[in-house]
């Protein structure tokens, strides 16, 4: 038996196949497709990860004490977060100059 999902793909695959043979719309490139997955991306990076904002004092110390333990999780995790932390506006900025450098070629 067939997913749902499967069936709604398909379909979408077709009607966006038939509107692509009418030229009813303009076909992305590629650049322009990567763009706009890295600007989606870049959004929701921090929102889905709770990076927007610093640490609070009781999180902090709480990494702090696991980092003192040792605890080589909490490490890499605290690593990543401060990464994200620092550079997500980043991610956005690439995705629309990839966009309009996909629409230029």
């Amino acid at each position: 038996m067939v997913s749902h999902r499967v069936l709604i793909t398909v379909a979408i695959a077709k009607l966006h196949f038939k509107i692509v043979q009418e030229k009813k719309i303009m076909e992305l490139s590629f650049l322009s497709i990567v763009g706009c997955l890295l600007i989606v991306g870049g959004l929701l990076l921090p929102i889905y990860t709770a990076n927007l904002f610093p640490l609070s004092k009781k999180s902090n110390d709480q990494y702090q004490e696991m980092m003192r333990k040792g605890d080589r999780g909490w490490i890499i995790d605290f690593k990543i977060n401060q990464w994200i932390r620092k550079n997500w506006i980043y991610i956005p900025i690439l995705g629309v100059l990839l966009f309009f450098i996909g629409l230029l070629f």
